[in-house]
């Protein structure tokens, strides 16, 4: 089984950043250690973002990892990000998670390709519009008001300007999700076949967690969880 814990490195810019430490190497060493030669005009990744952290340029974004972070599913889940752009638009590391009861995996390690996602406002039909995603609560939310609106209809843009949140983290869950396990999406860099203790695994979310919650106390419905 493999080690895993959270230590603060000196990166570049001046400050100090919380990273997974594994097996006594932070995320930035190992894909260091494993970046393909596109990646080599970077220079270090030490610097990069962790894609928990509270400092994540956008609400939506934040909710989307979290929700991603915590299913049991297998999911292919951000880990570092740009630390200029702060969100999934431009560098994205990702793993190849899945869980079982004791244990979580890390199969695999990459990037994203962004070369084929969808740009601009073809995002929104992936919105509050996708009726594909829609459960029971959200037909009766919504289901007699903007879930009819038009895509581009002057209800559609009132609603979505005033809840441009809830609009993204749609879209996040209904294309960004399904693009990261399209092949191609993902350069995978190693299979490390990492294995976790699924309670230090949690122990070391929880760490970026508070910090979220402490900064969007509106988000902890969604981050709040109790495995043991």
């Amino acid at each position: 089984m493999n080690t895993i814990a959270v230590k603060a490195f000196p990166t570049p810019y001046q400050y100090r950043e919380n990273y997974l430490v594994i097996d006594g190497r932070s995320l930035p060493e190992w894909f260091d250690h494993y970046k393909d030669d596109e990646m080599k005009h970077f220079g270090t990744l030490s610097g990069l973002c962790p894609a928990w952290s509270e400092a994540l340029n956008f609400r939506y974004d934040i909710r989307f990892i979290w929700t991603l972070t915590d299913t049991d599913e297998r999911v292919i889940l951000p880990i570092l990000v740009c630390e200029d752009d702060l969100d999934l638009d431009c560098i994205v590391l990702v793993a190849d998670v899945y869980k079982e009861k004791d244990s979580v995996y890390w199969n695999r390690i990459g990037r994203v390709t962004h070369q084929n996602e969808a740009k601009d406002m073809d995002l929104h039909r992936y919105g509050i519009l996708y009726h594909e995603s829609y459960t029971d609560k959200d037909w009766e939310t919504y289901g007699s008001n903007i879930a009819l609106s038009e895509l581009y209809s002057a209800e559609w843009h009132e609603w979505v300007t005033e809840n441009s949140a809830e609009e993204w983290y749609r879209i996040r869950m209904n294309y960004t999700e399904p693009y990261y396990q399209k092949e191609g999406s993902i350069k995978w860099l190693a299979d490390v076949h990492w294995q976790f203790s699924r309670q230090e695994y949690e122990k070391c979310l929880n760490v970026y967690r508070e910090k979220v919650i402490v900064k969007y106390p509106d988000l902890a419905e969604f981050l709040i969880k109790d495995y043991y």
